[in-house]
């Protein structure tokens, strides 16, 4: 399955449709070949997202010359 029926795939899911780039962006990120069972590829999204929030976070807190520890 290419990354694109992949990502046609579980975007077609309404509760998904929110997430369509985000999911899209985190399939870019896999291993062309890597089998993964249905609870890695959940668990890695889930661990993608967190990671993507919390640049966004430092990002922010960077920009505003707040303490990007806390």
């Amino acid at each position: 399955m290419s990354r694109e029926q992949l990502v046609g795939l579980i975007a077609s899911d309404a509760k998904f449709i929110d997430e369509r780039e985000e999911i899209a962006e985190y399939i870019d990120t896999l291993i062309v070949g890597e089998g993964l069972s249905e609870e890695e590829v959940r668990r890695g999204f889930e661990d993608f997202k967190m990671r993507k929030q919390n640049r966004e976070l430092f990002d922010i807190a960077y920009k505003h010359g707040l303490d990007t520890a806390a």
